[in-house]
């Protein structure tokens, strides 16, 4: 087995990070243009990870892609049996992603083998954050799990709700929400909870943190920031009327919000306070992604946009067809991104 070395311009998981930022201060040249195209079995929910020059995708299908990320071509296919909504992690020389039918799968980055599978009791959408060997994830049977690199149980903590979104890590901490309407901060040694607080609706997007500070839309139409420190709340905005599907990027100074009401938001993180606003049009399901100087936003009418950081002003856009729902990733300059129409577009400067 390759173990593959892990690059600050590489992008090994769901949101590029262990805290789930969705930052990168690597750029993608503004205009772009659509360097390739290729086209999986059925549609992506599956965010990609890219790591090493290679793009690795789940869909609807059931199947794991890997695409070289110079010209798009395909390089394994992996047959998982079930619909792969969780987004895929590179560590340790394995990908590892969850697939419907509750099955949490390994497979090598080199050859697209299976190493090894562990089941749970519901279906997997959480993506997985690796820590020292430990592999944590949830599961709709309502735990959240950690497995060994090697695919043996170490942990689970039983909570009263689904486990959709990706735990992110605060020091020897995993923090995520629930459809059980709380926020669970447990040790990532043994699974023991730290503390849980209500946050006002169940929870489907992934929480994003910087320093302390734990940014958390939820399906009660609001977004709330947490200091996981004090455990109080910093400040939280209310929709009113819309939920919160997609998971908020940050780069330590800003947060963006993305939500069903059509609005891209950019908030001071500190305190909440609002610094611009951009009109999408569309609803939002796919996590913002900054990058650089630069939002990256993908809507479910099938448009990416490109906004400048500083002022929510559009710069590039490009009608995809199909609406989005998975993210953008981006590495080496460029951003990879699944329609739900199973077409993976890849977008950079002309070579």
């Amino acid at each position: 087995m390759i173990l593959l070395t892990i690059f600050a311009f590489d992008w090994p998981m769901f949101r590029g990070n262990g805290q789930l930022t969705g930052y990168t201060n690597e750029s993608v040249p503004v205009p772009t243009e659509l360097l390739w195209s290729a086209k999986v079995t059925e549609g992506c929910e599956s965010s990609a990870a890219i790591v090493a020059g290679t793009v690795y995708v789940g869909d609807l299908n059931g199947d794991l892609s890997a695409f070289r990320l110079s010209d798009g071509a395909l390089v394994w296919n992996f047959e998982s049996g079930a619909e792969i909504k969780s987004s895929p992690t590179v560590t340790d020389g394995l990908v590892v992603f969850g697939n419907e039918d509750g099955f949490l799968h390994a497979v090598n980055v080199d050859t697209g083998t299976l190493a090894w599978k562990y089941e749970s009791e519901g279906g997997i959408v959480s993506s997985v954050n690796a820590m020292d060997g430990r592999l944590i994830f949830g599961s709709y049977d309502n735990r959240c799990y950690a497995v060994s690199k090697e695919g043996h149980a170490l942990w689970q903590l039983e909570t009263d709700g689904y486990v959709h979104a990706t735990p992110a890590l605060f020091g020897e901490l995993a923090v995520f929400g629930g459809c059980d309407g709380l926020v669970h901060v447990v040790a990532t040694q043994n699974g023991a909870s730290e503390f849980s607080q209500p946050v006002g609706g169940y929870v489907a997007a992934s929480t994003c943190i910087s320093g302390s500070i734990a940014v958390i839309p939820h399906f009660e139409n609001g977004v709330l920031a947490l200091d996981l420190n004090t455990r109080k709340t910093l400040w939280s905005i209310d929709d009113g009327q819309f939920p919160f599907y997609a998971s908020s990027a940050t780069n330590g100074e800003q947060v963006i919000i993305a939500g069903r009401d059509k609005q891209v938001r950019a908030l001071n993180l500190i305190d909440g306070k609002p610094l611009w606003t951009y009109d999408a049009r569309a609803k939002v399901d796919a996590s913002p992604v900054i990058a650089g100087d630069v939002v990256w936003i993908a809507t479910t009418r099938g448009e990416i946009v490109a906004l400048q950081l500083g002022n929510g002003s559009l710069v590039w856009s490009f009608q995809g067809g199909d609406g989005f729902v998975a993210s953008p990733a981006v590495s080496e300059q460029r951003l990879v991104i699944g329609t739900h129409s199973g077409d993976i577009l890849c977008f950079g400067a002309k070579p």
